[in-house]
């Protein structure tokens, strides 16, 4: 009887910390779904960036924080409503430039794979710490040039998205 009463405690032990388990897994992966909210993101969605600017507006008394948020949202939407007032102005031309850009990303891209390649290469020859280094920052920097490309084209998508239909 007392083994019963044993494996049924068991079960209900090992039940809550099932649950406690995917309670805590279920509240990682939801913080890890938020993006940051950062210019760049503000940059990128810009419908999101309209509610911001709202709330910014709202606020009588900020605090340091809001303070700072709200400038960085009036920032990025003084950019974003430049870039709009461009695209509406020559279509065409804006079209061009996100062509041009997206040519320019694939380049950026191609010579972080020649940067990686490099890297690679002397690291398979034993090159020396110097050697590595410098191609390191050659990748870190080519990096870095086709990632801010990225964010560009991703930039200029979102501004004339928000003249589609959707």
């Amino acid at each position: 009887m007392a083994d019963y009463f044993l494996s049924k405690l068991n079960m209900n032990i090992t039940f809550y910390i099932f649950r406690f388990f995917i309670l805590v897994l279920f509240s990682i992966l939801l913080i890890g779904c938020n993006e940051k909210q950062s210019y760049s993101y503000y940059m990128r969605h810009p419908l999101e960036l309209k509610q911001e600017i709202t709330e910014c507006q709202s606020i009588l008394e900020k605090t340091k924080e809001q303070a700072a948020k709200c400038e960085m949202v009036m920032y990025a939407a003084m950019n974003i409503t430049a870039l709009i007032n461009q695209q509406q102005q020559d279509p065409e031309k804006f079209g061009q430039r996100i062509l041009d850009a997206q040519e320019n990303f694939a380049k950026l891209k191609q010579a972080e794979e020649q940067a990686r390649g490099i890297l690679d290469g002397l690291k398979i020859k034993n090159a020396s710490p110097t050697e590595l280094r410098m191609a390191q920052d050659d990748l870190y920097k080519a990096k870095k040039a086709s990632a801010d490309q990225l964010q560009e084209v991703k930039v200029m998508l979102a501004v004339v998205g928000l003249g589609s239909p959707e």
